[in-house]
């Protein structure tokens, strides 16, 4: 909420900016180590930060927060 209520505020002197919350997936890293052995896809670092770049440079003005992953997909909120 703090995220949407932010956004909100923040668009309210400029429409079009856009605010976001990025899911970088799971990434390959010491950080990740615990969960690379479950079912979920990993990712490389340049990967999952390519992703992120695509998904942020795709999105468009709307009111509120944008909540998406590194594949560009909405989540839900």
């Amino acid at each position: 909420m703090l995220l949407q209520t932010a956004a909100i505020e923040l668009q309210r002197k400029n429409p079009a900016l856009r605010v976001a919350l990025l899911q970088p997936g799971t990434v390959r890293s010491p950080l990740s180590q615990a969960f690379l052995s479950s079912a979920s896809p990993t990712l490389e670092p340049a990967e999952s930060v390519a992703g992120l770049l695509k998904a942020l440079k795709g999105l468009t003005p709307k009111p509120g927060a944008h909540y998406v992953d590194y594949k560009g997909e909405t989540l839900a909120f």
